[in-house]
């Protein structure tokens, strides 16, 4: 019984940050949604941020990208690679985000 305002405010969490990645990507702000997606952890709203970045602002998503979030972002780009039927987009992603970490981190 004790726990459960405790397992309530998770649930209100997820939903709070669930409807912040909405709002993000209603307002066009396609780095702040991928970053919420991100923190969230959720594979389905990653990949939904991730395909609502136009190709011309994937530099500027990539640079914004915090470095801890990098991995579970390359992880994402891994799983749309394999499974995902737009496979030019993906590709195209994929090369402009790995040739901006290249830049930063060089």
């Amino acid at each position: 019984v004790a726990l459960f305002p405790f397992l309530m405010s998770l649930v209100t969490w997820d939903g709070i940050a669930e409807q912040a990645v909405e709002e993000a990507l209603r307002e066009n702000q396609p780095s702040k949604a991928l970053i919420l997606s991100l923190r969230l952890n959720e594979d389905s709203f990653i990949k939904k941020c991730i395909f609502a970045v136009s190709p011309g602002d994937i530099p500027a998503v990539a640079t914004s990208m915090p470095y801890k979030y990098i991995q579970r972002l390359v992880e994402a780009l891994a799983d749309l690679l394999e499974n995902c039927p737009h496979l030019e987009f993906t590709l195209r992603w994929s090369q402009v985000f790995f040739t901006c970490l290249d830049l930063v981190f060089s």
